[in-house]
């Protein structure tokens, strides 16, 4: 089974229609680099959620702005790495 950073990776990519995964890096903005909108943002937490079998508080959810805020986020709530 893939990780964490992969299966996260190929969320925000299948849901912000990204197909150069390259471009995900850790540090990559969610909004400003790679184009995701608001209601993207919140499907991808969703699916992450689903995915993962864990529950993200909504205050957390002003801590994403990168890929990396977004595994720290998931692993800080439970999901395996």
């Amino acid at each position: 089974m893939a990780d964490l950073r992969e299966q996260l990776r190929a969320i925000i990519a299948e849901i912000a229609e990204i197909d150069d995964l390259s471009r995900i890096t850790d540090d990559a903005n969610l909004y400003k680099e790679l184009g995701v909108d608001s209601m993207q943002a919140l499907e991808i937490v969703l699916e992450l959620e689903k995915r993962f079998n864990v529950a993200i508080p909504e205050a957390k959810l002003k801590e994403i702005k990168t890929f990396g805020d977004a595994v720290r986020v998931a692993k800080d709530a439970g999901a395996p790495d």
